[in-house]
Order: structure tokens, then sequence, then C-alpha cells
């Protein structure tokens, strides 16, 4: 899709060229196919590649009386549940505020879903970025930066040994661990200068991207 429409504003423009873009409306047509290109590909980017389309561990713990039941997200559809902790999941590390915990407050992001199933006015599709668009940054040092909630998060899947991937495109091996491993591997983590933990439910919900599956995430 992203292909066809290229070839069709790269045909806009010379048609633009040879007749000197007298009409308004038509370059007005041909800028707005330009920023349509440019935000299908900021929605196509991946920031964290090579995710697993499996479950991740959080620190949460379960509130139904089963002491030894652990949340979890699932990247494979964006669901939550929880599991026995001596089960083995993947797991994504982030970091502790630079600000006290009690002072860190983010706002709701969009869910990233864009495509429109039902044909009714209404659904999640309909409103684009609300309430807050979604950006990450890629630091270069094996850390992605939310700039909408502040959380600041490995960029690769911890791989075994207690180690995050290094590789620069994600393409180590991740290891499973069970939950409280996890929890010690994610402190152990020496990277970018910043002390690590497990995140919450919460935090890890937020990578959650629900116009993706296998994995659904950015």
């Amino acid at each position: 899709m992203h292909r066809k429409i290229k070839i069709y504003i790269v045909t806009a423009l010379i048609l633009c060229a040879l007749t000197a873009c007298q009409n308004d409306d038509f370059k007005k047509y041909v800028e707005n196919e330009k920023e349509y290109i440019a935000r299908m590909n900021e929605e196509s980017r991946v920031y964290f590649p090579h995710a697993v389309s499996s479950s991740y561990w959080t620190s949460s713990t379960s509130f139904w009386g089963w002491a030894n039941f652990r949340w979890y997200v699932s990247f494979d559809n964006g669901l939550t549940n929880f599991m026995d902790e001596a089960t083995t999941n993947y797991v994504r590390c982030v970091a502790n505020p630079l600000a006290p915990v009690e002072s860190v407050y983010y706002p709701i992001i969009d869910t990233g879903q864009n495509e429109s199933y039902t044909g009714v006015w209404g659904e999640d599709s309909d409103y684009q970025n609300v309430p807050a668009k979604r950006s990450f940054a890629d630091n270069g040092d094996g850390t992605v930066t939310d700039n909408v909630t502040g959380l600041l998060w490995s960029k690769c899947s911890m791989v075994a040994g207690n180690k995050i991937d290094v590789s620069l495109d994600c393409s180590g091996q991740p290891a499973k661990y069970t939950w409280a491993d996890a929890g010690i591997a994610c402190s152990s983590v020496s990277l970018a200068g910043r002390s690590w933990r497990l995140p919450t439910v919460a935090e890890l919900s937020t990578l959650v991207h629900f116009g993706r599956k296998q994995p659904a995430i950015h």
C-alpha cells in the first residue's frame, strides 16, 4: 500500500514540475499525501524489535488469594492475566525513576489502533492520538524512552545469565525466567548508568500496541 502511494506521489511531482503546479488544490493534495506517508512510516516503526509473541512477567502480584500467582502481559495479543510464579516467562526491564516514586505520573496514551472493524462511529480507531499521541525515542544505548510516560525501557529482552541482549537489533535469544528470578535479573542489570527493575502490570501494558499482533508491541 505504501509503495503504491509513493508511486502516486512521484507521478504527481512530475506532473507538478511540468505544469509549474499552478493548481493550489493539487499542491495541497501532494503535501497531504507526503504527510500521510510520514505518519504511516512512523506508525509502522518497531522500537522493540524481535520481541517475543508471548508472556512477559510484571512485578504485580495477584489479589485473588492465590499466594503464588503473579501478573503478566502477553505480547501475542495484548492481554493481561496471572499465573503461577514458578512458570517461566520472558522479561523486559524498566529503569527506576530518577524522581521519588510518589511523584511519578504519566498520562494515558493512545492504544495505537487505527483500523475500523465495525463501520460504526465511536470505536477506538475513530479517535486517533487520544488522550495522548504515542512517542518513543531509541537512545542508541540499548534503551528506549517513552516520551509520553517518561519511562525508560530496555530495548531488548533478557537473555540467559541475568543479562540483557545488547545487540543493536535485539537478535539475541530471549530467555525465560521464573517470576522470582526475573526480578533478580532486572535488578542486576547494568545499562545506561541506571538501576533497573521488573515493571508493574500497568507500566508494561503501556508498551502494548493494540493495532498489532504477534507481537502486539511498539
